[in-house]
């Protein structure tokens, strides 16, 4: 897995720089063209995610000093993300390229939103560490009411049942196993296909899978990149438990984003909304017609064949009924050699005594 990039992002035009960088993804594509470079994500602009195979696994937008004016202000979807995935649909056309994860036909992307520690120090809830620690250090919790004594004097025992807690929120843990800077990441999962015809796709806050167990050092890349969804955002506002970020570094997942002036927002859980795509009409106008002159040319072919045939069956001769022939009288046996010799006989001595009269 690895960053391609970055290309420039302006955050006052999104939609219009999504696109040209999608563009620009295209051509790095081709062979004639010069491809990407690898980056660790440290850079501000937008990076594409790829795996091993050269899929398209997400986008990575990393923000710069310039957030403070133009970033977004509140709102209950997260940002950039719509204009990242329009353009995915719009620009290039997704089914095209080698892209991951597919479910059941479904792209999947994931869109990491990255404010590196310059930003993420300044914010209303900056990731916890050893600085902050060692700069606040809160005074030691006395237990009962101590007076001022003397160290002979016996002083108020630890009552019982006041052992430390298994778990400590994230905020307040040292995570001495992390790099000391530390960013803030914002995670949203994609889901776009296509149903009957018609392309449709929405995108939500996610979060990583909770862990059984602790890992001090922060979750691993590939498997937050890979096991990130909707279904696992809390419900509790807050810095969720670290990932580790490309080149070794580290970040602390935020359910929700920073605006411009660097304020978590939302700051009720329960104001999050998805995020919807435009619905497209993906070659159904197309089919149809295709069905229509399908429909029609049956039918030209069923009128033609009927008409030839009807024209065929016109054409055979057809037998009428007759009044019976009446049967033909034999001929007289003029021969001697006919088989009705008594006629024969009958007719010569007729003709014999016409002849003797005559």
């Amino acid at each position: 897995m690895k960053l391609l990039g970055p290309l420039p992002f302006d955050l006052t035009a999104p939609a219009q720089s999504a696109r040209l960088a999608l563009s620009t993804w295209t051509s790095a594509e081709s062979v004639v063209a010069e491809p990407l470079q690898e980056t660790d994500g440290t850079a501000p602009g937008l990076s594409f995610l790829v795996d091993d195979e050269g899929r398209l696994l997400g986008f990575w937008l990393t923000f710069g000093d310039n957030y403070l004016d133009d970033g977004p202000g509140p709102a209950r979807i997260p940002p950039f993300a719509e204009d990242l995935l329009e353009a995915a649909t719009e620009e290039i056309w997704w089914e095209r390229m080698k892209v991951a994860p597919l479910v059941g036909g479904r792209w999947k992307p994931i869109v990491v939103l990255e404010w590196p520690p310059e930003l993420a120090d300044r914010c209303g809830a900056p990731p916890p560490g050893q600085r902050a620690l060692e700069e606040d250090e809160p005074e030691p919790e006395r237990w009962g009411d101590e007076p001022e004594t003397s160290w002979l004097e016996p002083v108020a025992e630890r009552p019982p049942g006041f052992d430390e807690p298994e778990y400590i929120p994230t905020a307040l843990r040292r995570w001495d196993d992390l790099p000391e800077r530390r960013s803030i990441v914002t995670i949203v999962r994609g889901d776009m296909g296509r149903r009957a015809g018609i392309h449709d796709g929405h995108f939500a806050l996610a979060a990583p899978p909770p862990q059984p167990v602790l890992v001090p050092e922060g979750l691993p890349l590939e498997l937050w990149i890979a096991e990130s969804a909707p279904e696992h955002v809390p419900k509790t506002s807050g810095l969720l438990d670290p990932v580790r970020l490309f080149g070794g570094r580290a970040a602390f997942p935020l359910p929700g984003w920073l605006v411009r002036d660097l304020e978590p927002t939302p700051a009720d859980p329960d104001d999050l909304l998805p995020g919807e795509l435009v619905a497209r009409d993906i070659h159904s106008r197309f089919w149809g017609q295709v069905a229509l002159a399908g429909t029609i040319t049956v039918l030209v072919l069923l009128g033609v064949l009927g008409f030839s045939g009807g024209l065929h069956l016109a054409g055979l001769p057809r037998l009428e009924s007759a009044a019976a022939v009446p049967p033909v009288d034999a001929q007289p046996a003029m021969s001697v050699c006919s088989a009705d010799h008594r006629r024969f006989v009958d007719a010569f001595r007729c003709q014999v005594r016409h002849l003797a009269e005559g």
